[in-house]
């Protein structure tokens, strides 16, 4: 065989070995997720929603007052396991703590009344946007600490 034979030869055989390495790879068989799995996983879980506001000093008297009741409205709705708020020392923050029975809890009450009211009340009142911050909690942690 020619020099030029033998480099066409091999130039042939890369390009086979190229093309089939461009080959799409078989996807690996998922197993698709099961319901039961997965509603028990929203039922052993509690959501944890912490919201942090930065109110202008101006506006702190009128804003603990829409925070009063929203904080009781919160407290008293039949989802909510606990509703706590912070003040930071020396700053215009709160950070409020909502416990949920779940997301899909809190998402509706984000559509309450009581929680569009305090949206609207408080959005002229804040020196920057509010910060939210959801976390899923072990229910058992909520049984285990909140026995009577």
């Amino acid at each position: 065989m020619t020099r030029a034979a033998h480099v066409m030869a091999l130039g042939a055989r890369w390009g086979q070995w190229a093309l089939g390495a461009r080959r799409p790879v078989d996807s690996p068989k998922l197993e698709p997720l099961k319901e039961d799995s997965l509603a028990g996983t929203y039922k052993s879980n509690l959501l944890l929603v912490q919201r942090q506001v930065t109110v202008a000093e101006e506006d702190l008297e009128d804003f603990q007052k829409v925070l009063k009741s929203y904080s009781d409205a919160t407290a008293a709705h039949s989802d909510n396991l606990h509703m706590s708020v912070q003040k930071l020392p020396e700053k215009s923050c709160y950070i409020m703590y909502e416990f949920w029975q779940d997301r899909i809890s809190w998402m509706s009450y984000l559509q309450s009344n009581s929680s569009k009211d305090f949206q609207r009340c408080v959005i002229q009142m804040l020196v920057g946007p509010e910060v939210v911050a959801t976390m899923l909690v072990p229910a058992s942690w909520w049984i285990m600490t909140n026995k009577q």
